[in-house]
C-alpha cells in the first residue's frame, strides 16, 4: 500500500495491473478489508477495475468468511458490465454454502448459464455442499445426478459433499 502511495506521489502512477497485483497479495494474505480499500481507491482515482480485480476481491472476502460482501461484489461486477467468470461465481456459491443459503447457491448455479458461463465440477460441488449445510440432501443428490448429463465427472470431493 505504501508503494502505491509512493507511485502516485513521484510516478509513474499506478495502473490497473499494479492494483490487481496488490489486491491479489491482499487475497493471498487474507487482508480482505485492504482488498476492498484498493477497489475503492481505484474508483476514486478513475481507474477501471476489471473482472480480475473483482474476482480476486470476491475470493478474499470468501476466505475471510465475509460471504455477504462477496455476493455484493459479484452483483457490482455484473452491474458494471464486467464479465464475471466461473471462479468468482464458484466463490459466491461457496459463500452461500457457508451461510447455509442453499437456495442462493442454486440460484447462482442456475444464473451462470445466463451469464455465458459453463458451471464446472467445482460449481456443482459447492452447490452440493450448500445443500448439505442447508439440510437439503435430496437436492444435493439431484445435483450429483445432473453431472453426467452435463458431461462432468464428479470428484472425490463431490462425492464426499453428497455423502455428508
Amino acid at each position: 500500500m505504501g508503494l502505491l502511495a509512493t507511485m502516485w506521489q513521484v510516478g509513474p502512477p499506478a495502473g490497473t495491473i499494479t492494483y490487481n497485483r496488490c489486491i491479489s497479495a491482499c487475497e493471498r494474505s487474507r487482508h480482505w478489508t485492504q482488498a476492498l480499500d484498493l477497489l475503492a481507491d481505484m474508483r476514486r482515482r478513475a481507474l477501471r477495475a476489471d473482472a480480475f480485480s473483482y474476482n480476486t476481491a470476491i475470493s478474499a472476502c470468501v476466505k475471510a468468511e465475509e460471504p455477504a460482501r462477496a455476493r455484493a461484489l459479484l452483483t457490482e461486477t455484473l452491474e458494471l458490465g464486467l464479465h464475471a467468470d466461473a471462479a468468482g461465481c464458484n466463490a459466491c456459491i461457496d459463500a452461500c454454502g457457508r451461510e447455509r443459503d442453499w437456495a442462493g447457491a442454486l440460484a447462482l448455479l442456475s444464473s451462470m448459464r445466463g451469464l455465458g458461463l459453463q458451471p464446472n465440477v467445482i460449481s456443482y460441488t459447492a452447490s452440493i455442499s450448500a445443500c448439505e449445510r442447508g439440510e437439503q440432501w435430496a437436492l444435493g443428490l439431484d445435483l450429483l445426478s445432473e453431472l453426467p448429463r452435463r458431461r462432468l465427472r464428479p470428484s472425490v470431493i463431490t462425492y464426499n459433499a453428497t455423502i455428508s
